[in-house]
């Protein structure tokens, strides 16, 4: 069986690693990472990029996909797939919203009683920064990239005081 898998990181590593154990399968990764090349053929791929993995996969007449992690999911890389009529592993886009959107799961989780930690939306930085001063709670925030690294907020478990800096990308 001729199995792609789409990504580079540990995980992928660990996929990889457990699908040569059933030998039998002809591994290609994509993009891969120097690990797994040891155990598969890794091939230059944008995981973000789901018609670009569609055309490896019919270039190199896949059986399975295997998806790891959640940026090809989040691009819909399942949907796409199906549609062609091929198998994959992994969810679709709107199942994956799960895991890529972290406001759709807190509000998924807060519509269905599932426990989880308080939290509220901001679409601006001026619009969580008045929430913070008295809070114990993290608020987080990432806005589009810019030429320097924007000011990330948050709040202290300690003392519950809001404060500023500037992380390095």
């Amino acid at each position: 069986m001729r199995i792609l898998v789409v990504g580079g990181g540990a995980r992928e590593h660990a996929l990889a690693w457990t699908l040569t154990r059933d030998g039998g399968h002809q591994l290609i990764c994509a993009p891969g990472n120097p690990g797994i090349a040891e155990l598969a053929r890794c091939e230059p791929a944008d995981a973000g990029d789901p018609q670009a993995l569609l055309q490896l996969a019919r270039r190199e007449a896949v059986d399975l996909t295997v998806v790891g992690p959640e940026l090809p999911l989040s691009h819909g890389i399942v949907d796409h797939f199906v549609a062609d009529g091929r198998l994959i592993l992994g969810p679709t886009r709107a199942a994956a919203a799960l895991e890529w959107s972290k406001v759709f799961a807190k509000d998924f989780m807060a519509r269905q009683g599932v426990p989880t930690a308080r939290f509220r939306v901001c679409e601006t930085a001026d619009d969580a920064l008045p929430g913070l001063p008295g809070t114990n709670w993290a608020i987080r925030w990432s806005s589009r990239p810019t030429a320097s690294p924007p000011a990330k907020a948050w709040s202290s478990p300690m003392t519950g005081r809001a404060r500023r800096r500037r992380f390095a990308r």
